[in-house]
């Protein structure tokens, strides 16, 4: 009785981790998934035309702004 049972537990247990296991994989898979859209929304955006004209128009303008500051 004392074998069987023993056998039962450990079965118990190598469900329980195979469970855990299998969770860790499918949220190291949302993890993955979610950094490839990320990744990819950005390059879309990136790609938004005239978006690279306005970057460069914003950061000659905080200059112009950083340096009148430094003149008053």
């Amino acid at each position: 009785m004392g074998e069987g049972l023993g056998k039962t537990v450990r079965e118990i247990r190598k469900i329980r981790e195979g469970k855990k296991a299998e969770k860790a994989k499918k949220e190291e898979e949302k993890k993955v998934q979610k950094g490839n859209l990320i990744s990819d929304l950005k390059k879309e955006v990136e790609e938004i035309p005239g978006l690279k004209e306005v970057k460069t128009i914003k950061e000659t303008a905080e200059k112009v702004k950083n340096l009148t500051k430094l003149l008053k």
